[in-house]
């Protein structure tokens, strides 16, 4: 009866410690790029990027959402400032 009773524990515990892992069907990326960068050669390399697991098998079913921004650009006496990037100051 101990044996029978310490199976049925076994079991439930190694049925209960399955793990399932669910990546998001959705995945929003947001990129900001500088103010003299051409938005259309970002847009040629996203349309290159695959989705592929570690393997390069088994393709990853979901859409990606690229969100392209150009950065804001502040004048300054001494040069232009790139707000979230750095730039090097001219004079």
């Amino acid at each position: 009866m101990k044996n029978l009773l310490s199976i049925a524990i076994l079991s439930l515990i190694n049925f209960y410690s399955c793990v399932s892992v669910r990546f998001p069907e959705t995945i929003k990326v947001d990129i900001t790029i500088p103010s003299d960068f051409d938005i259309d050669k970002m847009q040629i390399l996203i349309d290159t990027l695959k989705g592929l697991n570690k393997k390069d098998q088994n393709k990853i079913n979901g859409t990606f959402e690229f969100l392209l921004h150009k950065a804001e650009v502040k004048k300054e006496k001494n040069g232009v400032q790139q707000k979230g990037m750095t730039a090097p100051k001219r004079n």
